[in-house]
C-alpha cells in the first residue's frame, strides 16, 4: 500500500499541461503517493468510484504520465496493479518557476510598482514574439489568430473554455486553471501584466483585440476577444485550425 505524503517533482511541465481537469486531478492524487498506489487508494482520496478513476489512469498511461507494475500474485485472477506517476504536476513545476520570478522581481532596481508593471508588459510582448515566431500571425485572420492563442493557452495548462456571446464578433475565454497560481495563492501581478503584454503583441498582428481580466473568478481569469472588420466567430469551442498548430 502507498504512503501518502507530499508529491515530489520529476520531469517536465509540457507533458502534463494538456490534460482535462479530471485527468489532472487524478494525476495530482497519484503524485501524492511517491511509492505508488492502487486504484482503490486513489479513488478513496478523490471520493470517486474505482471504475471512474481506473479509466482516468488508463488515459494517463497512454500519455506516458503514469506507469503500472503488478503486485505479487496471491492467487488466481487478474494481478493487482500499482500505479506510479512518471511526471511532475503542472502546478509543481510552475510554482518552482514562480519562486525564481519572485526572486528576480526583488532584485529589479525599480522602486515604483508602475515601473515593474511596465517591465512585465514589455517582457510579455517579447515573450509573444518568441512564442508565436513560427505561427506567422500576420498571415492569419482574426479568428485563426484566436484559435492559435486558445491552442497555446491549452498547451500551457490554462484549460481555456470558450463561451458564446450574443455578439458574433465577440468571444469570452474563461481560463479555468492558472498554472502560475495555486489554491492558496493568487498568481503574481507581474505574471498577469506579462500576459497582458503578450496579448497586446498578438492583437497588433491585426484582426482582433483582447481584454484580460485577472481573477475574474476565484483562481480563474477571463479574456474578451473582439474580432475586427466583417469577421464572425464560427468556432466556439477552440478547435484546432489548420494554421494553428502548437509550437
Amino acid at each position: 500500500m502507498g504512503t501518502h505524503t507530499e508529491a515530489m517533482p520529476s520531469t517536465t511541465f509540457a507533458q502534463t499541461a494538456v490534460l482535462s481537469q479530471r485527468q489532472r486531478a487524478t494525476l495530482n492524487a497519484l503524485s501524492a503517493f511517491p511509492q505508488g498506489a492502487q486504484v482503490s487508494e486513489i479513488a478513496a482520496s478523490l471520493g470517486l468510484h474505482v471504475n471512474t478513476v481506473r479509466g482516468h489512469l488508463e488515459e494517463l498511461v497512454t500519455k506516458n504520465l503514469v506507469r503500472t507494475a503488478p503486485l505479487p500474485s496471491t492467487g488466481r485472477g487478474r494481478p493487482v496493479l500499482m500505479y506510479h506517476a512518471t511526471s511532475a504536476t503542472p502546478e509543481t513545476v510552475a510554482q518552482e518557476y514562480l519562486s525564481l520570478i519572485s526572486l528576480l522581481i526583488q532584485h529589479i532596481d525599480l522602486r515604483q510598482p508602475d515601473e515593474i508593471d511596465e517591465v512585465a508588459k514589455v517582457l510579455g510582448k517579447q515573450w509573444a514574439h518568441s512564442i508565436f515566431a513560427d505561427h506567422h500571425l500576420e498571415e492569419l485572420n482574426g479568428e485563426q489568430t484566436l484559435i492559435t492563442l486558445i491552442n497555446y493557452l491549452r498547451h500551457l495548462g490554462f484549460d481555456p473554455e470558450v463561451e458564446k456571446t450574443q455578439d458574433p464578433t465577440t468571444s469570452m475565454l474563461q481560463l479555468r486553471t492558472c498554472p502560475f497560481g495555486s489554491m492558496a495563492h493568487a498568481p503574481l501581478s507581474f505574471v498577469c501584466r506579462a500576459h497582458e503584454g503578450m496579448l497586446s503583441a498578438v492583437e497588433k498582428t491585426g484582426g482582433i483585440s483582447f481584454e484580460l481580466t485577472p481573477l475574474s473568478a476565484p483562481h480563474q481569469c477571463s479574456i474578451v476577444a473582439q474580432l475586427h472588420g466583417n469577421e464572425t466567430i464560427h468556432r466556439q469551442r477552440g478547435e484546432e485550425h489548420p494554421h494553428a498548430g502548437h509550437r
